[in-house]
């Protein structure tokens, strides 16, 4: 589906679903991918890093496989920054910072879980996330507790052009 919203053409693909945070989710079987829609990284304007955070614990979303990139910001001290080895392997993560001239953006899980898999590719090709949010700009799968339930949480793409309509 293709909306214009504040003069700009979004699109919105119909088989997703939505997070008022703007970030979709595509059920893929047991596991979730996650991304930040086209809406959002419009407003944005063009992504310029993607850093994943540490935390606690936040909405069981933790990480399973060693991530062999680093993701570097000297000036974050309030949170680790993550290299896929040493004293942060099997830490949990609680989502994804995307970065823009801007603003910073957090993303969290929409589902409670084990993330699977990074795209690592955003480390160098943050501008991914601009160019094609929907395919080669997706963030992290989660392989999902109890998807049936907690999707109830996430928007259709109707629902999700409605909540555009009161941003």
């Amino acid at each position: 589906m293709k909306i214009n919203s504040k003069g700009t053409e979004i699109l919105l693909p119909d088989d997703l679903l939505y997070a008022r945070d703007h970030c979709w989710a595509k059920i893929e079987g047991a596991h979730v991918r996650v991304g930040v829609t086209d809406y959002i990284q419009k407003r944005i304007g063009k992504v310029t890093m993607v850093e994943l955070r540490w935390d606690e614990d936040l909405n069981g979303a933790h990480f399973k496989q060693v991530l062999d990139f680093p993701l570097e910001r000297e000036d974050q001290q309030s949170h680790p920054r993550f290299y896929g080895e040493g004293e942060w392997d099997d830490q949990p993560i609680d989502g994804v910072s995307v970065e823009s001239s801007s603003m910073v953006m957090e993303i969290l899980p929409p589902f409670s879980g084990t993330v699977v898999d990074v795209n690592g590719s955003l480390e160098d090709r943050p501008e991914l996330i601009n160019s094609d949010p929907y395919g080669e700009g997706w963030l992290f799968v989660i392989e999902a507790d109890d998807i049936e339930s907690e999707r109830r949480n996430l928007l259709s793409v109707g629902a999700y052009v409605d909540f555009l309509k009161t941003e």
